[in-house]
């Protein structure tokens, strides 16, 4: 089970594709949830023996009425105690019933799971981002004040009361908040 909370169990396809290049709902797990969410990030975590490196991920998810849609993704390797995860972020949120990551290596023959782990979406990033005027960051809106920069700071440094996590980019929002 890839949600049951055990880093010692996984998934395993002897594969270079998992439903990515070759779409199909048996070619990587799916994950059915308790009702629909909506999420923009999924943390996907390879068991011990990946030695393979993810080179896409898209997210193929269902909603309640089971109506199959995609999104596409921003895929970025992390490693914490010398463990490599990767955060799997949906170029826009969506709303989900079941969730299944379509995943590829570059050719080589094994794909792994782990763990997954969903994030509610948050639209902290998007308060951040939207500060500016420009495209560079460069220049704030004439609007924001430092209320404005102190609350999203504050939003930034609370835990989610579900996880008991910060939000995955708590470090890049807060050097976006500095510059």
């Amino acid at each position: 089970d890839v949600v049951d909370g055990d880093y010692t169990t996984s998934w395993v396809r002897l594969d270079w594709d998992a439903g990515n290049a070759y779409p199909g709902e048996n070619k990587a797990p799916i994950v059915t949830l308790d009702q629909e969410y909506e999420m923009d990030t999924v943390a996907l975590i390879p068991d011990e023996e990946q030695k393979f490196d993810l080179t896409s991920v898209r997210i193929d998810y269902w909603d309640a009425a089971n109506n199959k849609k995609s999104v596409a993704t921003r895929l970025y390797k992390k490693t914490s105690n010398d463990k490599t995860y990767y955060m799997v972020q949906a170029v826009e949120p969506f709303t989900a019933k079941r969730v299944q990551l379509a995943m590829r290596t570059f050719n080589q023959r094994r794909i792994s799971v782990a763990e997954y782990k969903f994030y509610y979406y948050d639209p902290l990033e998007d308060d951040i981002m939207g500060l500016y005027e420009d495209d560079l960051h460069t220049v704030l809106r004439p609007d924001v004040t430092q209320a404005t920069v102190d609350e999203l700071r504050a939003r930034i440094n609370t835990t989610d009361v579900v996880s008991g996590e910060y939000h995955p980019d708590k470090e890049k929002l807060e050097r976006e908040l500095k510059t």
